[in-house]
């Protein structure tokens, strides 16, 4: 049930329970979560949460970089909806090829207007 995504190195595990992908140390205890959507096209990130004890040290870009495997691998996009999310694509160009590029449907899951065309 526990996968870990990264190199041997890592002591960091995922797992998903319905529509939470968690992160685990390697005493699997819960280090933080991101809620999502799924369809067949596309994963919806809804919210990205690192628990207070483990904040500031880089584990939410460690979850969403793992979130981006599990989309390559199954040829899916994302749509970055939760602000953490959405900022750490702004800042990592690696992940611009998982990223869906529809703006006006990104608009609509991060609840901001959308422009007529």
């Amino acid at each position: 049930m526990f996968k870990n995504l990264f190199t041997k190195k890592s002591s960091y595990y995922y797992q998903i329970e319905g529509d939470k992908f968690l992160m685990l140390d390697s005493e699997k205890s819960q280090i933080g979560f991101l809620l999502f959507l799924e369809t067949s096209e596309v994963i919806v990130i809804t919210h990205t949460e690192i628990f207070p004890v483990f904040s500031g040290k880089g584990h939410a870009v460690l979850l969403v970089e793992a979130m981006v495997k599990k989309a390559r691998k199954d040829k899916k996009k994302i749509i970055p909806a939760c602000p953490i999310a959405f900022k750490i694509f702004t800042q990592h160009e690696a992940f611009s090829d998982v990223r869906n590029q529809n703006t006006r449907l990104e608009a609509l899951y991060r609840d901001e207007p959308v422009e007529d065309e």
